[in-house]
This record gives C-alpha cells, sequence and structure tokens, in this order.
C-alpha cells in the first residue's frame, strides 16, 4: 500500500502483562490479540479522527518481546502520549471465563461403544447445523445406503461424508489433533468436490450469515502457533472445546468449519474417555445466537459456559 507506514515501538511493561494474560485467557495470539487492542485503542485515542482498520502489528524480533512493528495506512497522531495510555483499556480482563472440568470419565472403548451406538443422531445434529434439510429417518436411511426420496444430491453427499469423517477420527484415536489431522478431516467433510478446496486453507475472503463481521484469510504459521497454544491446555475437556470454537471462528476453509471443528473437537474428547460434545437440536437457535457473539467479539467465555452445560453426551458405565 503506498501511503503504508511503519511506527516502531515499545509497549508499556503493564499493558504487556495484559496482553500476554488476556491472549492465555482467550486462547488466541498474542499478535492477534495485540492488533485488536491497537485497532480499537487507536480508532477511539485519534486525534485526526482517522480510522486504524488497516492497522497491524507484530513482533519486531530481538531479545525484548515488548517490542513491537506497528504497520498503520491511516495517520496516527503519536505526539500525543497514545501509546502511553494502555493501561485504560483494561485488556486483560477475562470476561468470566469458565472452569471447565471433565464431566465424563470412561475408558476410550467405551467411549467409542458410545460415539458408534449414537452415531446416525450425531450425524443428524450435525447436519442440522449446518442448514440441511433432513430429518432423522432421512439421515439413518443414507448412512445405512438406502435410497431415500426428496433429499438432494449435496445433502446424501454431505451425511455420507460426515460418516466417513467420523470413521476417520474414530480409526485414528492415536493420532495428534494436529494442523495436518484438521485438515484432513475437513477432506473428508467436503470430498466429491462438495466443498471447493477441501482440506486446504482458504485464500478467498469468506463471509457469515447473521454478521457483518468477517475472519482474515489464514496463515498455516499464523494457525500452526494458535493450534500449538491450545494443544498445552491441561484440560482435555476445557481443550477440545476451545478447540471447537477456535476453529468455528477461524473459518480456516471454505465450507464445512462447523463440521470439521466439531469432530476435531470430539477427536481429543473420544481419545481421552471424555464423552461426545453435540449441539441438540433445541438449543442450536440459542448456540447460534452465542457463536455469532463470539464471532463478533472475540470472546468465548460465554458460549464455552452454554457447550460445557448442555452440549456434551456421555454415560458412567460404572453404575452399570
Amino acid at each position: 500500500m503506498s501511503n503504508e507506514k511503519i511506527l516502531n515501538m515499545k509497549l508499556p511493561s503493564k499493558l504487556h502483562d495484559d496482553l500476554k494474560q488476556a491472549a492465555q485467557e482467550r486462547y488466541i495470539s498474542q499478535a492477534s490479540l495485540v492488533r485488536m487492542v491497537l485497532v480499537e485503542w487507536v480508532n477511539s485515542n485519534n486525534t485526526k479522527g482517522e480510522s486504524a482498520s488497516k492497522l497491524n502489528a507484530e513482533s519486531a524480533g530481538g531479545d525484548n518481546e515488548n517490542s513491537l512493528k506497528v504497520t498503520y495506512q491511516n495517520p496516527i497522531d503519536t505526539s500525543t502520549g497514545l501509546f502511553d495510555r494502555a493501561p485504560q483499556l483494561h485488556v486483560g480482563e477475562s470476561r468470566g471465563v469458565p472452569v471447565i472440568t471433565n464431566k465424563f470419565n470412561m475408558t476410550v472403548p467405551q467411549n467409542v461403544f458410545l460415539a458408534k451406538r449414537n452415531i446416525v443422531d450425531y450425524i443428524w445434529k450435525s447436519a442440522k447445523l449446518e442448514g440441511l434439510a433432513v430429518t432423522y429417518p432421512d439421515t439413518d436411511a443414507i448412512y445405512n445406503g438406502l435410497v431415500v426420496s426428496g433429499v438432494s444430491v449435496d445433502e446424501i453427499l454431505a451425511i455420507n461424508n460426515l460418516k466417513h469423517a467420523w470413521r476417520f477420527i474414530l480409526d485414528t484415536l492415536d493420532y495428534e489433533t494436529n494442523y495436518q489431522f484438521i485438515c484432513k478431516i475437513n477432506q473428508e467433510v467436503g470430498s466429491g468436490n462438495l466443498i471447493y478446496g477441501a482440506g486446504y486453507l482458504r485464500s478467498i475472503p469468506v463471509t457469515i450469515g447473521g454478521t457483518e463481521w468477517k475472519p482474515d484469510i489464514p496463515s498455516e504459521s499464523m494457525v500452526k502457533e494458535e493450534l500449538l497454544q491450545i494443544s498445552g491446555m491441561s484440560n482435555p475437556t476445557d481443550r477440545a472445546i476451545t478447540l471447537m470454537l477456535h476453529l468455528m471462528r477461524r473459518q480456516l476453509f471454505v465450507d464445512g468449519n462447523k463440521r470439521t471443528a466439531m469432530l476435531a473437537a470430539n477427536h481429543v474428547m473420544i481419545s481421552n474417555g471424555l464423552g461426545i460434545i453435540s449441539i441438540p437440536i433445541n438449543k442450536q437457535s440459542e448456540f447460534f445466537t452465542l457463536l455469532i457473539e463470539f464471532y463478533e467479539l472475540g470472546d468465548m467465555g460465554k458460549i464455552k459456559q452454554f457447550v460445557y452445560d448442555n452440549c456434551i453426551d456421555g454415560a458412567d458405565f460404572s453404575a452399570s
């Protein structure tokens, strides 16, 4: 961009510590949070009245991690001590990050049994979450290879792809739920030309129904960094829910992101014997409302608690 400028700055230590804490609480990269905070900051404090929608921030390297290289397109008046007033932003506030514990403690074979026993129900609910106009009997018939009338070819393909994707994650429970694995899940979800470029990071913008918010184009290096941070979470139920919500908001692929995210989360859940994440039909409207709020605000506290309270299926085998 022709009028791009670069400002080398050093964050006040208080802001740097707050940013680091807030990034950990929201399970996003610190660089992403820095960018969001600076955009809000400059837009609300800039004396020139210019927006900073093109502003970006990244580590300037070196030994001092407080140092940032801030790139901006619109003018920013730095003579007013703008960057010295950082603590006023209160970026370290967690806004009610829930404490997540394991609701179920099964053996892996028990959890696999539960998944296979209810697999048609999980596929149907996942399909409805994506807006597919299929009934439970339709889903059951398609799953079992029967001919179904009144259902489109794409909907039949979507159900069969979910069937194959579920088989894939159940057959690979000893695999790490990493970047390559998540791409493979999307490839399964979108096979048969159901999704353009299935299995590969999108390189085109996408829009999301119900909001004007648009996710950034993903970069492989940043995605891997974010996934590595999530993988370091100690509690696996918390890690699974966080991974699911993060992938939904990140929109890594052209389509099938919610299906991919839920399957990836369930790979974590089942491989640890912790149950299955599935959004009940009568809770999907509320889930979507919270999801849109999460998309727009970037704070997963409310929707994480909702998923934990309402969307984890499991069984107590010790009682049988």
